[in-house]
């Protein structure tokens, strides 16, 4: 079973694009921390039709000899995982679309 392998962050949603996501979380697959990462954007600012835009990423990081890895490919064990952290990335999206906290 997954356990949380460090603090998640949330912040409110940015005026402006940054490349710091608004809500993050990581888990550790047993082999590996596996990260997803929820950034917003506001599309036509200052317009009529202002919204914020959300994208999310997701990463897998391991250790290698050589150091830490990054990629964004995914083993197996890494589904039940992946598929949890995706929830919570919509959890967050869907109560940002709709003014909670």
């Amino acid at each position: 079973m997954a356990r949380n392998a460090g603090k998640g962050t949330q912040e409110a949603p940015s005026e402006k694009k940054t490349d710091r996501p608004v809500w993050s979380r990581k888990m550790w697959t047993g082999s590996a921390n596996c990260e997803v990462a929820v950034f917003s954007k506001i599309v036509n600012e200052g317009k009529d039709d202002e919204f914020t835009a959300y994208n999310v990423s997701a990463k897998r990081t391991f250790k290698t000899d050589e150091g830490y890895q990054s990629v964004q490919g995914f083993r197996s064990e890494d589904i039940p995982v992946l598929i949890q952290l995706l929830t919570q990335a919509q959890s967050f999206i869907t109560d940002e679309m709709n003014g909670r906290e």
